[in-house]
């Protein structure tokens, strides 16, 4: 029994040897794969996100609060006006800081709005939806409204590029089906991008978050609008009162 039990030990390393034997040779060829591909690999993880495609003519020209502000925006914007790519473009109002309120920080709507005009667009060609919009769903819901008048108006909606399946997603859980065959997405081309999210950590964390957001939302459903953010009214109603005894 004893020289059976050894040679079925030493069977049992044999075929243990040649597994992990395997088992590297296989880890070395996918690390390989990834090492000569991983720039090709990186584009189509990226590419997944992205739902821009050209677009000749719109109505309008939506911005998403969350470019406005961004570097290349205003000029991109400007530059589709005077092309004749769009004829009107539409901005949303957000909520009033307490620091814009006391005048300590400018408006970025205003702002944003200003350098429109000193670029050639009237001020008759800028929309301002009311709000507040915060959000991408804020906006898409300030447009579904805007929308109910306008029901053949064509819209190109400018986000973030990484981000335009996510917006994507949520327009299509806002609008209407008819409302939504008339809106289309475009990118503002700064920053992070498809060939090179993964050289920074600003680029991982968006292709994290908008893959995780894109399994929450299918997971889940439509998230709900966000509560509007407590006034100073609201936050000292909010306190307990004080008894003196």
């Amino acid at each position: 029994m004893t020289i059976d039990n050894e040679k079925a030990a030493a069977r049992w390393r044999r075929a243990m040897s040649r597994r992990w034997v395997r088992f590297g040779l296989a880890a070395a060829a996918m690390f390989a794969i990834l090492a000569i591909f991983h720039a090709q690999i990186a584009r189509g993880v990226a590419g997944f996100l992205i739902v821009e495609r050209p677009v000749g003519q719109a109505d309008y020209l939506a911005v998403l609060p969350g470019v406005v502000g961004q570097s290349g925006v205003v000029d991109d914007a400007a530059r589709r006006y005077s092309r004749g790519e769009v004829h009107g473009i539409l901005l949303f109002e957000p909520p009033v800081s307490r620091a814009v309120r006391c005048g300590a920080w400018p408006d970025k709507v205003d702002t944003f709005r200003a350098e429109l005009e000193r670029r050639g667009v009237p001020s008759a060609a800028v929309i301002l939806l009311p709000g507040p919009c915060r959000t991408t769903r804020d906006a898409a819901g300030a447009i579904r409204l805007w929308l109910e008048d306008r029901p053949k108006t064509r819209m190109l909606v400018l986000g973030r590029l990484l981000r335009g399946r996510c917006d994507r997603q949520v327009f299509n859980s806002v609008l209407d089906a008819q409302q939504s065959e008339g809106v289309e997405f475009a990118a503002i081309h700064t920053g992070v991008d498809q060939g090179n999210w993964w050289k920074s950590r600003e680029g991982i964390l968006l292709i994290f978050q908008n893959y995780a957001a894109l399994a929450f939302n299918g997971w889940n459903g439509p998230s709900q609008p966000c509560r509007p953010a407590w006034t100073l009214e609201e936050f000292e109603n909010s306190l307990p009162t004080l008894s003196h005894q």
